[in-house]
């Protein structure tokens, strides 16, 4: 299947289409011949009250049974991110009246002089320390151009500030004093859950200069567990990544039939702050070519142990389960492992620079049992 999205420069997603792969012919891309060439097309709208702006238009590829999404490659060959930017679009203001959202919770309350926080609406509906919130903002215009200080977003768990970003609407490319009278303004911000953030439900307001806040909702927060004691590990060692430390890893076979999923558990220590962007970990089969012929990426333990939650000196479980890309392929490869930033596709720098870690142990595959 491939996916198609509509991006803001903070790559919050504005609009997104998913469609499996086909032909003119209506076959799916395992029937396509060698080097032909495939022509679709797509329709992306924007949610009313997108802010006039540059956004950009990226494509993904992934696997509609496992959800798993193909690598985009660099000019080397190596994996680069899971999308790739096809296209810059300009969106201009709207013509026609914004009606009422049915997916935003509804505020309706006065911000500042001439401007109302209609509604509010986050992704996902409970966090982890570590995890990003994405808020979805919609303001109304009650005045032409009117005067708003700059704003702040709150996530406040009783009298402790979790966490805060402050800025114009928009991130600041479409003013209010370039709003139009009843015009609508969508406005996407980022708030990191910290890492000692504690369960229960915390509270996400909204302030404008000096005024009042407006409580927009509860956010219902769920504690980690840091496991702060060495677990049993059966290949230990000490490899870093930045300020994250790869202390060894688990391999319960280092022989297995061609095709075979290979089971992997990488154990991390935090050293010091990973930063807010989560990062994710990629765990790459090499043949004796330096090809890829299996890989799993997934963000710390599925997804749950998002980088930004880790706290200094604790360990991280992180099991991956590989899968082949050549399911033909026999003879020895090594494993490779590291982070990188999935927004970007950089990986973090090792101290060889190369952005892996190679572990020592040889893989060797074998042919498939005979029937």
């Amino acid at each position: 299947r491939v996916s198609v999205t509509l991006l803001d420069r903070a790559q919050h997603i504005l609009a997104r289409r998913d469609a499996t792969l086909l032909d003119a012919a209506g076959r799916e891309a395992a029937q396509w011949a060698l080097d032909a060439e495939i022509v679709n097309y797509y329709l992306l709208t924007p949610l009313p009250g997108t802010p006039p702006d540059n956004y950009t238009v990226s494509v993904s590829v992934y696997d509609g049974a496992t959800l798993r999404s193909l690598d985009v490659r660099d000019a080397q060959g190596a994996p680069a991110g899971t999308r790739t930017v096809v296209a810059a679009v300009r969106l201009e203001r709207a013509r026609e009246p914004v009606g009422s959202d049915p997916s935003l919770r509804s505020v309706n309350k006065i911000a500042a002089p001439g401007v109302m926080v209609e509604g509010v609406a986050v992704e996902p509906g409970e966090v982890t320390p570590g995890q990003r919130l994405s808020v979805r903002l919609r303001w109304r215009a009650l005045t032409a151009q009117p005067a708003l200080d700059p704003l702040r977003l709150q996530l406040r768990q009783g009298n402790t500030l979790l966490a805060e970003v402050e800025g114009a609407p928009a991130g600041g490319q479409y003013l209010p004093t370039q709003w139009a009278k009843d015009e609508v303004v969508l406005d996407w911000r980022d708030l990191t859950i910290p890492a000692g953030a504690k369960s229960g439900a915390a509270t996400l307001q909204v302030q404008v200069g000096a005024e009042p806040p407006i409580p927009l909702m509860d956010i219902q927060i769920r504690a980690s567990t840091h496991l702060l004691t060495a677990p049993a590990i059966q290949y230990p060692l000490r490899l870093d990544l930045g300020n994250a430390r790869l202390v060894g890893y688990d391999l319960p076979t280092q022989t297995l039939k061609a095709g075979e999923p290979l089971a992997l558990t990488l154990y991390w220590q935090a050293t010091g702050a990973l930063g807010e962007a989560p990062l994710t970990v990629f765990t790459h089969l090499l043949d004796a070519n330096g090809r890829l012929i299996a890989q799993h990426d997934s963000p710390p333990a599925d997804g749950q142990r998002p980088t930004p939650g880790w706290i200094v000196d604790e360990y991280i479980i992180d099991p991956h389960r590989l899968t082949f890309s050549e399911t033909g392929y026999t003879g020895e490869a090594v494993l490779e492992v590291g982070l990188y930033d999935p927004a970007t596709g950089n990986r973090i720098p090792t101290p060889d620079r190369t952005g892996r870690l190679l572990l020592p142990t040889t893989i060797h595959v074998a042919p498939p049992a005979s029937r």
